[in-house]
């Protein structure tokens, strides 16, 4: 469907499903679904945000805020509108415009929700970085040099996992969020190939660096907070909160590291321009991006090597299928239902064998005499291969650990370790 069809669409949507500016029975089914959502077991929060927002209740919760409107989001969202355009257009709409502020929902909160609506629409998978992984990832360094060319999603849409859910609490990776320091579960990941950028104004155009009627590549990233917060008082399972980026692509030998600043630039510029944004919130924001990215970016990395290793884990179908077998044995049925909220469908990334970070193993070694056992970080670094040395290539260079044998009984083979 080409845009001019499709806004005809969306303008047929609008005469039919203009918001009710008083819906009484719809705020009575939002004050029980609110008590329904209080009463989960809070072992939830621990699942990441794409499976704690498809627990029934809460689902049911967000689709009827946003309900007059959702036909309207469904048609743009299926017709590969981004998350940001139609929350531009549905923003526009005055009915609209009020409805959400009755709701207190910002045009940015609009934005973040439509990446979650997007995500259910096109039935994303869920990749889920083994625990083992995520240790390894640590260990490693990428230089944030490479091409943007290396920055690609494995689906157009995809989530992804940063730890098994059971792993949650040991707290790798920390986000501000909400004047709090929060857990990091994952990120949302939207590739676009080709997005039209002259509706965008001059202004934004010249400070992120694009070209009006230039092939542009958008990457539309949502790094999503745990409910678990590091001070102590933890937020609902409903917790939705997203430090959201959306990178533009026009030249993808660029480095990852400039078009990154260039954009973090902008988005800072304009934070600052909020009287109620203090310095402290621009800053974590800049940081937290920072951090999200280079964790995200090595995750990328491991995903698109060929040795990499994957396996479907289909929980959520198999508990499925037990609670369809138990329907007549009524003690069993509510088991299995929460079982069902707690199981989800994904793809586990990365080796089941565990691993112990060289920083741990050196930390229990008494060294005394000598120059003490250490690690060279290892890296991902750019190659130029082919005739004439113009592909680029990314290698792997290994850790390399130093007076290994000063350690009793280490295994020495652990000085050289690849991502496996």
């Amino acid at each position: 469907m080409n845009e001019i069809c499709l806004l005809e669409c969306i303008h047929n949507c609008l005469l039919t499903h203009i918001p009710i500016d008083s819906d009484k029975s719809r705020l009575a089914l939002l004050q029980q679904l609110h008590v329904e959502i209080n009463a989960l077991d809070e072992t939830l929060a621990m699942l990441s945000m794409p499976k704690r927002l498809s627990i029934d209740c809460i689902d049911e919760y967000r689709n009827l805020i946003l309900k007059s409107m959702y036909p309207i989001i469904e048609l743009m969202l299926n017709n590969n509108y981004t998350p940001g355009n139609a929350a531009s257009y549905i923003d526009s709409i005055e009915p609209f415009n009020k409805e959400l502020s009755s709701f207190g929902i910002s045009r940015l909160s609009l934005e973040t929700a439509l990446m979650i609506v997007a995500f259910k629409l096109k039935k994303a998978p869920v990749m889920t970085l083994r625990q083992s992984l995520n240790y390894r990832l640590i260990d490693l360094l990428v230089s944030q040099k490479i091409p943007i060319s290396f920055v690609r999603a494995p689906f157009p849409v995809c989530y992804i996992e940063f730890g098994e859910p059971e792993f949650r609490n040991e707290q790798l990776f920390k986000i501000h969020s909400n004047g709090k320091n929060n857990i990091l579960e994952g990120a949302y990941l939207y590739d676009y190939n080709d997005i039209n950028i002259n509706e965008f104004s001059q202004s934004f155009i010249e400070e992120v660096g694009l070209v009006k009627n230039k092939k542009t590549r958008l990457i539309d990233i949502g790094f999503s907070s745990s409910p678990f917060s590091l001070n102590g008082k933890h937020a609902p399972i409903y917790f939705d909160l997203i430090n959201k980026i959306s990178i533009y692509i026009q030249d993808e030998d660029e480095s990852l590291e400039t078009v990154l600043d260039r954009h973090l630039n902008y988005y800072c510029k304009k934070l600052s321009t909020d009287k109620n944004t203090d310095q402290v919130v621009i800053d974590n924001f800049s940081n937290d991006i920072k951090k999200g990215m280079d964790h995200l970016l090595k995750a990328l990395l491991y995903l698109n090597s060929d040795n990499r290793i994957i396996e479907n884990d289909f929980q959520e179908s198999g508990t499925k299928k037990n609670t369809e077998k138990t329907t007549r044995k009524k003690g069993k049925i509510k088991k299995f239902k929460n079982q069902m909220m707690k199981r989800y469908d994904r793809i586990l990334v990365g080796p089941k064998t565990s691993y112990t970070p060289l920083s741990e193993i050196i930390s229990r070694f008494e060294h005394t005499l000598g120059k003490r056992p250490h690690y060279r970080r290892g890296y991902f670094a750019l190659r130029h291969t082919g005739h004439k040395g113009l592909i680029p290539k990314i290698v792997r260079i290994p850790h390399v650990f130093v007076n290994a044998s000063k350690i009793p009984g280490l295994d020495i083979t652990m000085s050289d370790y690849d991502i496996k």
